[in-house]
């Protein structure tokens, strides 16, 4: 009976998939006319459209360490299937290990569905080489693990200095850093050159 597969179950996976390649396919279309239309403008076309791609990666940039920094302080600590798994005859580096991939998929996965579409249209639309094209493709998965590392060993350190620390306490500290970070001279970050055109 555990086995058994549930009524519907396939074709509630091809609704999901199909769901998913529409939303692919929409968002690539979406961008490509986005990218031709820039590129095809002679002297603003690629000026603007690195800008636009330098402003678009640092928000998700900054989006994935915050929402990561948010999401693995229920993970780690204030979920229910913690008390399970410590009970477990587990080790705990892999209860760890499995907290901090289901944290990294969980904080991630929308940030993926809207930077495939992105750079495959980027890559379509400004003849990429194929050198250029395997580089964003392993890059790009660096792009979303790092700062979901870096948002999980931040958030260690948090722990270790307030060992109480909750959502609200945590959340207070995210929007005074961001506070000051806005207020404080900083120098624009360049993440993609004039380059793409050549």
């Amino acid at each position: 009976m555990l086995l058994r597969p549930r009524p519907g179950r396939w074709l509630q996976l091809a609704s999901y998939l199909a769901v998913l390649a529409i939303f692919l396919s929409g968002g690539f279309f979406f961008f490509q006319h986005i990218f031709a239309y820039l590129l095809s403008l002679e002297s603003l076309g690629l000026p603007l459209t690195a800008r636009i791609l330098n402003t678009a990666f640092l928000a998700f940039l900054l989006m994935l360490f915050l929402s990561s920094l948010v999401t693995s302080l229920s993970v780690f600590y204030h979920s229910p299937e913690i008390d399970f798994l410590l009970a477990a005859p587990l080790p705990g580096y892999r209860i760890f290990g499995y907290r901090l991939i289901y944290n990294t998929v969980y904080s991630t996965w929308a940030t993926l569905l809207l930077g495939l579409p992105l750079l495959a249209a980027l890559l379509y639309t400004s003849r990429a080489s194929a050198l250029r094209c395997l580089a964003v493709a392993l890059g790009f998965p660096l792009f979303l693990l790092i700062p979901s590392l870096l948002a999980v060993a931040v958030l260690l350190s948090l722990i270790a200095l307030f060992p109480r620390l909750s959502h609200k306490r945590l959340l207070c500290l995210v929007f005074l850093t961001v506070a000051l970070a806005i207020n404080s001279p900083t120098k624009e970050m360049s993440i993609f050159s004039t380059s793409w055109a050549n």
